[in-house]
């Protein structure tokens, strides 16, 4: 015997739990996955629940876009307290928090789909900037300069963004393991060239 309908339990499905779909969506099957039905099917609910909290395609996407900038760059970017830390202790925690929390999860297929999407650019070329100016900062506090800093910084961002897609094999401790010693190498200073 069925349940009947004004005894169902309704699922209420945030804003946020829309905007997760939508990036576990994208990553999985990339930006044609950001249908309404997709992903109203994915969260098992009614289509309609999308239209409590979006008025259509266009502010989705533009929620999902500011969100994966809000959650994988913004709370560090942006977190006082991790900003009131000595700059090498801020790199470390910040890559600890990076590594956790996996915040580079999204990145592939957030710049894969920028190539075509250019609101997707901007806000991946925002999210970039503000990244490297967070490194850009500690490092020039730490007393590096010009293109060693920028160099640093570089390397620095890249590794966090790509360090678990790459080497999916490490296990969490082998990564705790390796931070201070990457940290070691990217604080070193330079010595010049002999000529």
């Amino acid at each position: 015997m069925s349940t009947p309908p004004h005894s169902r339990t309704r699922r209420r499905v945030s804003a946020q739990d829309w905007l997760e779909a939508g990036l576990e969506a994208l990553a999985a099957e990339g930006p044609e996955s950001l249908r309404i039905d997709r992903l109203a099917k994915k969260l098992g609910v009614a289509r309609s629940g999308y239209y409590w909290h979006f008025a259509s395609r266009e502010p989705f996407v533009d929620a999902l876009l500011e969100y994966w900038s809000h959650e994988f760059t913004e709370v560090i970017v942006g977190n006082h307290e991790l900003l009131a830390l000595a700059p090498r202790e801020r790199l470390a925690r910040t890559a600890e928090i990076v590594d956790r929390y996996d915040l580079g999860r999204y990145d592939l297929p957030l710049r894969t789909w920028a190539l075509g999407e250019p609101r997707a650019a901007r806000v991946v070329k925002r999210v970039t900037r503000r990244r490297l100016d967070h490194f850009r900062r500690a490092l020039g506090e730490l007393g590096f300069e010009g293109d060693d800093l920028e160099m640093r910084a570089h390397l620095f961002m890249g590794y966090l963004t790509w360090e678990r897609s790459t080497f999916r094999g490490l296990s969490a401790t082998r990564r705790a393991q390796l931070r201070p010693l990457r940290l070691d190498l990217l604080l070193t200073p330079s010595r010049k060239p002999r000529r």
